[in-house]
């Protein structure tokens, strides 16, 4: 069984796995049998791991006026020949702003991470803060579920989209990254919790045997 840490499909990354995978099996006489994981953007404990991320921080800070899900973004072109990654992202958001029974205008989904001159998925993350910033929002709260652990790059990216954000190290037990705009707002910030990870793989590959 294969199981890309990718919640939501994309060529550039499960489709890159999958063409690793058979230039591997390419030089074998004889392959085994392969059972392979396209995504799980929708899986039910992966959603509940998300959600229960986001109500553990909402009773730390208070509920924001605005939960923005920040996922890595790819160049529009890989959607415009059919990748499906955006409307996987859009999945995702929409099973989860269900999960909190949170109004839609009270969730909003951006992409991070751009690089190069060509342009990627929209909106853009950066930008959105900066726009939301200006509009006076004072309190809102980043996640990045499109990655299965923390990562302090991604992090960085997602919430520090210019000298204006600064990084404060949070509590050893806190995954909830801290964010302060200066010289007023507040943002803060997580991605998918992986200390429970492990389980929902679990629980992914055991239905996907259940279900052969």
């Amino acid at each position: 069984m294969v199981l890309p840490l990718y919640p939501q499909y994309s060529c550039s990354t499960v489709g890159a796995v999958w063409d690793e995978l058979a230039r591997i099996l390419a030089r074998k006489r004889s392959i085994p049998g392969i059972s392979f994981i396209r995504d799980y953007a929708d899986n039910h404990d992966y959603i509940n791991a998300l959600a229960n991320s986001v109500r553990a921080s909402f009773a730390k800070h208070g509920e924001p006026d605005l939960l923005l899900l920040s996922y890595h973004g790819i160049p529009q072109r890989y959607a415009d020949e059919g990748d499906d990654y955006p409307q996987r992202c859009r999945t995702t958001t929409r099973e989860l702003a269900s999960a909190l029974e949170m109004a839609p205008e009270k969730v909003m989904m951006t992409f991070q991470s751009r690089f190069g001159r060509e342009p990627w998925l929209m909106p853009y993350t950066d930008e959105t803060l900066k726009m939301l910033g200006e509009k006076g929002v004072g309190h809102i709260q980043v996640m990045c579920p499109g990655f299965a652990a923390d990562c302090q790059k991604n992090m960085t990216r997602a919430c520090s989209p210019s000298k204006r954000f600064a990084a404060i190290r949070p509590k050893r037990d806190c995954r909830w990254r801290r964010w302060k705009r200066l010289p007023s707002k507040t943002v803060k910030s997580s991605s998918a919790l992986a200390g429970k990870n492990t389980n929902i793989f679990r629980r992914l590959m055991l239905h996907r045997s259940i279900s052969k």
